[in-house]
């Protein structure tokens, strides 16, 4: 993995396994890089997936590379936010981001012409992460199921309150995947992260919430959610018991 100081750098973070393990000798085409703090930006708010992966990276990378890596949350607009202040920064390799598929590929499409930068605007540097996405409800929930969940919104058509972590997200595609695939419409309500969207799940304004799995796992195991499925290939080792999306279909 070779870091291009000279252009704007990019992290894609969609499971945390990998973050370590490149050789900290490709980053450097300058012998002195870094020589004064780096600037981390996560385009969503604490609490979720992106952000526990830069303070993991920031601070062994800081460790190693002997200069501080400055996490900065800005989250918003499906990670636009963040992402436009990336952009916008010096291409000197001291301004980074590490974010998802949604400011990287999804939300600024979604933008259309408001867009303030494209993926062209973006330098890869290396994918960091895989993450499962999850379908949860409070653990007191009348709906035990995904069989419970299509019923509900195929009962009670345009009632069905679905939160996920913003515009553009794997969660927010997950929903209209869902809504497409069961012939429904459901009220979609878009967050400026993970955090937000699972706090109002829990204080009972929201039905259910699409998310991806570290940000609701602790919960999962706390018992005060309950995961309805699963959104990866196979099932995952952390909720065996819990069934994916393609075995539910």
């Amino acid at each position: 993995m070779n870091f291009h100081p000279h252009r704007r750098g990019l992290f894609a973070a969609t499971i945390a396994a990998t973050l370590l393990a490149h050789p900290l000798v490709g980053w450097a085409q300058k012998a002195d890089y870094p020589n004064r703090p780096v600037r981390v930006i996560v385009p969503f708010v604490p609490g979720g997936n992106a952000d526990s992966s830069a303070r993991i990276f920031a601070e062994a990378y800081g460790k190693q590379l002997g200069q501080s890596f400055i996490v900065e949350n800005k989250g918003g607009a499906g990670g636009m936010i963040g992402a436009a202040q990336m952009v916008r920064a010096a291409a000197d390799g001291y301004t980074i981001m590490i974010g998802t598929t949604a400011p990287i590929v999804a939300s600024w499409q979604l933008a259309g012409k408001t867009a303030s930068y494209s993926l062209n605007d973006m330098q890869p540097v290396a994918l960091l992460t895989r993450v499962p996405g999850v379908i949860v409800t409070k653990a007191d929930s009348p709906l035990k199921s995904y069989a419970d969940l299509v019923a509900y919104g195929k009962a009670h058509p345009g009632k069905l309150k679905f939160g996920h972590p913003g515009n553009g997200t794997a969660g927010h595609v997950n929903i209209l995947q869902m809504q497409k695939a069961q012939s429904q419409q459901f009220i979609i309500a878009a967050y400026r992260g993970a955090g937000p969207a699972v706090q109002d799940l829990l204080g009972g304004q929201l039905d259910a919430v699409a998310t991806d799995l570290p940000s609701a796992l602790q919960l999962i195991k706390a018992g005060q959610l309950r995961a309805l499925s699963v959104v990866f290939p196979q099932r995952v080792a952390s909720l065996p018991e819990v069934a994916t999306m393609a075995e539910l279909k």
